[in-house]
């Protein structure tokens, strides 16, 4: 999977042209205000008519909607997995909120199955992982 870094290196993005013609987009957003010594990696999936609506700066503001059905759901799962496994820092999390109640179920459902709890972040519940690597050691 290829990933893509924006333009002030903190978050990164990766899409996918689906079968029906629209374009997956997800997004690892970074935000360190919830935890200094941990930075967080907020989740968006955004699925989009054309390609060029994924450069647009209000991809993820709910005006830009499409259905990706089961294969954008499976990208976005394949894409968690990978970003998971590829970036370097030795702890970080990844947080997944749902636009709504009955998104949140679904992630509470599924992302428990790949180690995701589910917590409060400012008022809000959200899926998250917490990654802890090891040093290597020489």
């Amino acid at each position: 999977m290829l990933w893509e870094r924006s333009w002030d290196g903190n978050d990164w993005y990766t899409r996918k042209k689906l079968a029906n013609g629209k374009t997956a987009l997800v997004a690892m957003q970074r935000d360190e205000t919830v935890n200094a010594a941990m930075p967080y990696f907020y989740v968006a999936l955004a699925i989009v008519k054309k390609r060029k609506q994924t450069y647009s700066s209000d991809v993820f503001d709910n005006r830009i909607t499409g259905d990706g059905g089961l294969e954008g759901l499976l990208f976005a799962k394949q894409a968690l997995i990978d970003f998971e496994g590829r970036f370097s820092l030795p702890h970080f999390a990844i947080a997944v909120a749902g636009s709504d109640g009955r998104r949140q179920r679904a992630y509470e459902r599924y992302l428990t199955r790949l180690g995701y709890r589910k917590e409060r972040i400012d008022g809000q519940l959200v899926m998250v992982k917490r990654i802890n690597r090891k040093e290597a050691q020489a």
